[in-house]
């Protein structure tokens, strides 16, 4: 399969569908959307850093089996989108950098 289409998201009916869009494995897939919600264990890490300007910021950084997840779907939406609709998760960039000034907002995730 190539480039993915928005026609290709479309037909996405199981879990099944998106795991070979996603190119995952099916089991993997399931267990990290459905076993690892929540709780201290969860699908989230978090943790505080220090401000420069004194303070701290709560971060919720994905661990690695979501953030795999998002980068492949990341990589899908760029296909029917372009770059620059993905380009804050992909480049690491925040979200609100360029996607909010160049995009409608349903594109922005």
């Amino acid at each position: 399969m190539g480039r993915t289409t928005f026609k290709d998201f479309q037909s996405l009916q199981t879990l099944a569908d998106l795991a070979r869009l996603l190119k995952f494995d099916l089991k993997k897939l399931s267990y990290i959307l459905y076993k690892l919600q929540g709780g201290p264990n969860g699908q989230y890490t978090e943790f505080d850093i220090k401000k420069r300007s004194g303070g701290t910021r709560r971060i919720s950084a994905p661990y690695t089996g979501l953030k795999a997840i998002q980068y492949k779907l990341a990589v899908a939406l760029q296909d029917i989108y372009g770059q620059k609709a993905c380009a804050w998760l992909c480049a690491g960039k925040d979200h609100t950098d360029k996607c909010s000034k160049s995009f409608p907002q349903e594109i922005c995730i």
